[in-house]
């Protein structure tokens, strides 16, 4: 078979869809792992099966980098791969039931609802059509499949939707172009695109212009600059992920610490409850702690997270940026009595 028929991808595709840098591709390749074959040009093109040995490749490098770092079984006072892969596959506490309108996934649910019903919705209506046509049938199965997913009682992450988004537009665009090939409902399919552009459109277009006009992130950066300023560098705070990385580049101890995290005194709030070589490292938990920096999705997990549920009730509250479930308080944590909360 010609070499450019049967491989399909060059190496920045391919790095891409792997999720590794192509230089990291460049040495397998020098060290023997992979071999893609060559275009007369020398230029490299992966097959479908040497991509797939490449995805199996990286899954193995996990196992063996944990093993080398002694971190694949569970042990006291070091976080482990296997570990936390039960936690995060059979042991990590669920989010509730989309039924239930007091639950967290209800929630988070609602709230991609409430940045874009359309999307989503079209492609419910749309997946028979999608399952019904050969072209489309494996991406309405991936979509659908998701979709039951959503539907189970268990965890569900507030991104999970971004995998969805991909299969909803093939589905819209696939069911809308096998409608439009019906010469009877070619007139309906011409009414419906008229009012996705009367009714959708005009959202779609708020909605983007606020998303590059609004400055949505202006009581964090508002924060996060005060915490530089105000806060000494000495001092242990309980922040979020962007709290983290954003005091880590402006000064704050970066130091490894023994057991696989990366700041002595600045810790993220959810591994103070779930990672052993966090829990050694302060075993007074909330009390080792000098501030701690309120956000809605801290917040939002206290019931998974009492730790930090504890710290927020043994604070009071030194500055606020922003107003509502957005807002952000930093707050002094107190040995003493709890503090408003």
């Amino acid at each position: 078979m010609d070499i450019d028929a049967r491989a399909l991808y060059v190496i920045s595709v391919t790095a891409e869809l792997a999720g590794v840098h192509p230089q990291t591709l460049r040495i397998y390749e020098r060290k023997g792992l992979l071999s893609p074959a060559r275009t007369s040009g020398r230029s490299r093109r992966y097959c479908l099966a040497l991509f797939g040995s490449l995805l199996a490749l990286i899954a193995l490098s996990y196992p063996l980098y944990a093993t080398l770092k002694g971190e694949l079984l569970p042990g006291p006072g070091h976080v482990s791969l296997v570990g936390y892969t039960i936690v995060q596959l059979f042991t990590r506490k669920g989010t509730g039931s989309i039924f239930d309108p007091a639950s967290q996934t209800h929630a988070i649910v609602t709230a991609w609802l409430k940045l874009d019903p359309w999307l989503l919705g079209a492609a419910l209506v749309l997946a028979p059509i999608a399952l019904a046509r050969r072209s489309t049938r494996s991406v309405a199965i991936a979509f659908l499949i998701q979709v039951v997913m959503v539907l189970r009682p268990g965890y569900l992450p507030n991104m999970y939707v971004i995998g969805l988004l991909p299969f909803a537009a093939l589905i819209v665009a696939g069911g809308a172009e096998a409608l439009w090939k019906a010469p009877l409902l070619r007139g309906a399919v011409a009414a419906l695109a008229v009012v996705a552009v009367v009714v959708v459109a005009p959202g779609w277009a708020s909605t983007d212009h606020g998303a590059l006009t609004a400055k949505p992130d202006a009581p964090t950066r508002a924060a996060q600059q005060w915490l530089v300023q105000h806060v000494g560098h000495d001092k242990h705070l309980i922040v979020g992920d962007e709290f983290w990385i954003y005091l880590i580049q402006h000064g704050f101890d970066h130091h490894p610490v023994k057991g696989g995290f990366f700041s002595r005194n600045v810790v993220v709030y959810w591994p103070l409850d779930y990672d052993p070589a966090v829990k050694k490292r302060f075993p007074g938990g909330w009390r080792d702690f000098d501030y701690i920096v309120s956000t809605q999705p801290v917040r939002s997990t206290l019931p998974l997270t009492p730790t930090t549920a504890q710290a927020l009730t043994h604070s009071r509250v030194v500055v606020q940026f922003g107003r509502g479930d957005g807002r952000i308080e930093v707050r002094a944590i107190t040995p003493g009595p709890p503090g408003a909360g």
